[in-house]
């Protein structure tokens, strides 16, 4: 049976396998980090394209990134990670909390999309996240509402190595200045891609863990 998705996922899928509309801003022979503007409220959206996975099973690695229990060992900066309602295409609508060093935490409430696919005999494995209609639910008290556009992971086999393309655009909400989130932005995709590397050998071990 085929597996449905939906259009935002394709989106997402293409704008991590496409060069339109980003800039390379470097490359060091094992990854490439890219950048693009959102037009709606100048918040960059970074890609990262990392081949340092590419001797892990594509199944711990993708396993890593959507496990929200395992999620906290490589992003310190989560504190909660929540499913508040779902919708259809197997779609989840996630609060997060996480830290911000200095000012006050923040919460994020967006759609969570996974799924796997098969093009041109190439599995790729999704995880797509995005504030939708995050207005439908009540801010966490102490925290700030931020918001999250159209980012996610797709992991994919290419050439029997594992590929990672991870793209993030949020927007920390509050009276930060858009340079001060830009700035953040620019190093925080880089930084989970390599607790994310650190952590994926130990995942297995960790969810054997958790069960006993």
């Amino acid at each position: 049976m085929e597996q449905t998705t939906s259009d935002a996922l394709h989106k997402f899928r293409d704008m991590c396998l496409s060069e339109t509309n980003w800039i390379e801003c470097m490359s060091d022979g094992v990854q490439k980090e890219y950048q693009s503007i959102n037009a709606t409220d100048s918040v960059i959206a970074v890609k990262v394209v990392s081949n340092d996975f590419k001797d892990l099973p594509i199944e711990d690695v993708f396993n890593s990134i959507i496990d929200p229990d395992f999620h906290k060992e490589w992003d310190p900066l989560v504190i909660e990670w929540n499913v508040v309602d779902t919708k259809p295409e197997n779609i989840k609508v996630i609060q997060m909390l996480v830290k911000v060093p200095v000012v006050t935490n923040r919460e994020f409430v967006f759609d969570c999309e996974i799924a796997t696919l098969f093009n041109e005999g190439v599995e790729e494995r999704i995880c797509r996240y995005e504030s939708v209609d995050d207005n439908k639910y009540p801010v966490q008290n102490g925290y700030v509402r931020g918001t999250v556009g159209l980012s996610g992971y797709l992991v994919r086999k290419e050439n029997d190595k594992v590929v990672v393309y991870c793209v993030g655009c949020s927007n920390v909400g509050g009276s930060i200045p858009k340079w001060i989130v830009n700035s953040m932005s620019k190093s925080a995709v880089p930084s989970m891609l390599k607790g994310l590397k650190e952590k994926v050998p130990n995942y297995n071990k960790w969810k054997n863990q958790q069960t006993k």
